[in-house]
């Protein structure tokens, strides 16, 4: 038979499973997460039979029978969810069931010819939107299960930022806006790694001595902003400062004098962006808070390995603004299917700013650079064949008449990838990329097209930025 598309990527599905039975587990056996009520007081409600089932419903893995302490034994996750999302979950299944049975009837009656095609096509639209309806609604149904509010990682960062101000002559007030957004808990988990880590750069980095701050005209008391909003299907979180922001002429001072390779600097922009070279940092010995040597660069990769980008705002004298995107986790996203040296690749649709059609000989050449005219302004350019075969002699040339132009943003620049052939566009599911495809930065996940190809979904924004971090390095290796 044929090959199941789950076996040529050789992954799987990590499955929850709604724990049916009544059997409870001990205290001592259960790896209890952070902000869920121990698991003994829910035991004992169990036992005295006070638990009120009508509002929440424990979803939970199964257990294993083996109780052997193991290194490779997943710790357990645990989450609870309103009982009314389960049962309108159950209820959407059953309207899709509903759905596959008058798929079958119609096609039955197409076969013995008691319809016409004209009509059977006619019939099919109309139970295709309906699957489309179900099938998005089932999955913002099961999306709503995972989330969870935000709010205890901002009272974790407003403590650091409350025990830094103990110790220290900095005054230091906190703000905090949509503390009740909501988004996936395994990204909530995710994110306090890098929050701390741009917590402690505005305390240590940002912030301004009093007096200082009243020497440049501003009040003693600093402030640190936290704000969390949802646009679309990403998930938006900045943190932002009052301090003396991000001085270029400082930061390309002390890039030169660690040896960088400064001369593609070109502008200011292009100097604060070394912040995010790798072991970057201004400050010339370490403290309990920073300087350490993991700078603004593994913050920047922590976050592109969830999938997401982060974005520096800065101005002297002002302050800074650090703003993280990330997705929310929905697995249906609209791409864009395209081939590169006759592979065929999904481009995730919300990674690129815009899409144009041309011609090759449209680039403007300067030596080995290539750039496309933009509204009376030439941008950098890349073939998307050269960026994923750099370091590759798998290279086919191929003489086009038409090309398409995908325009990203990168570091608050204009990028454009330059695409040999667009198919068209799809919208998948995706799964992570399989744990033995290896290392790739600039992949998102892989999915099945439409036509049953398995195909590798990519960014382009990462794609861009792994070229960039290449030439970071042979530069600093030279």
């Amino acid at each position: 038979g044929q090959q199941k598309p789950e076996a040529a990527f050789g992954f799987f599905d990590e499955e929850l499973a709604v724990k049916a039975s009544g059997e409870s587990e001990s205290p001592s056996d259960v790896t209890e997460p952070p902000g869920l009520s121990p698991s003994s007081e829910i035991l004992e409600n169990d036992r005295n039979s006070s638990v009120n089932p009508s509002n929440l419903s424990s979803i939970t893995p199964p257990v294993n029978a083996s109780r052997e302490d193991s290194p490779n034994r997943k710790v357990q996750e645990f989450l609870r969810v309103p009982i009314d999302h389960v049962q309108r979950n159950m209820e959407i299944i059953s309207e899709i069931f509903l759905i596959r049975n008058q798929s079958r009837y119609l096609a039955s009656r197409l076969q013995s010819k008691e319809i016409s095609l004209e009509e059977f096509i006619s019939e099919w639209e109309g139970l295709d939107n309906s699957l489309r309806k179900s099938i998005g609604e089932l999955e913002s149904i099961a999306m709503s299960m995972r989330m969870t509010p935000i709010k205890s990682l901002m009272r974790r960062m407003e403590k650091t930022i409350r025990s830094y101000t103990d110790t220290s002559a900095k005054e230091i007030q906190v703000r905090i806006d949509g503390e009740d957004t909501e988004i996936d808990k395994k990204i909530l988990d995710s994110l306090a790694e890098p929050l701390i880590h741009l917590t402690r750069n505005a305390m240590d980095h940002g912030i301004e001595m009093p007096e200082e701050r009243r020497a440049a005209g501003k009040r003693s008391l600093a402030t640190i902003h936290f704000e969390a909003n949802v646009e679309g299907n990403d998930f938006i979180l900045t943190v932002s400062d009052d301090g003396r922001g991000i001085d270029p002429n400082k930061v390309l001072a002390s890039a030169r004098k660690k040896g960088l390779d400064t001369s593609d600097i070109s502008s200011d922009r292009d100097a604060i962006n070394l912040i995010f070279h790798p072991g970057f940092s201004t400050k010339d010995s370490a403290n309990d808070v920073s300087g350490r040597g993991v700078g603004m660069d593994a913050v920047k990769t922590y976050v592109e390995n969830l999938g997401g980008t982060l974005e520096l705002e800065t101005a002297v004298g002002k302050g800074s603004s650090f703003t993280m995107r990330l997705s929310l986790g929905m697995s249906l996203i609209p791409v864009i299917v395209a081939k590169a040296n006759s592979f065929t690749f999904a481009i995730a649709a919300s990674d690129i700013f815009e899409l144009h059609k041309g011609h090759p000989d449209e680039l403007v050449k300067n030596g080995q650079h290539s750039y496309y005219k933009h509204r009376e302004q030439f941008i950098p350019c890349y073939r998307l064949d050269d960026l994923i075969y750099q370091a590759s002699d798998q290279r086919f040339e191929q003489a086009k008449q038409r090309v398409s132009y995908c325009l990203i943003k990168h570091s608050g620049r204009l990028i454009a990838i330059e695409i040999a052939e667009i198919i068209g566009t799809a919208e998948i599911a995706v799964k992570k990329t399989p744990e033995h495809a290896g290392k790739c930065s600039f992949l998102s996940g892989v999915s099945i097209l439409p036509t049953g190809e398995p195909t590798f979904v990519i960014s382009l924004t990462r794609l861009y930025d792994s070229l960039i971090r290449a030439k970071q390095m042979q530069k600093g290796a030279a």
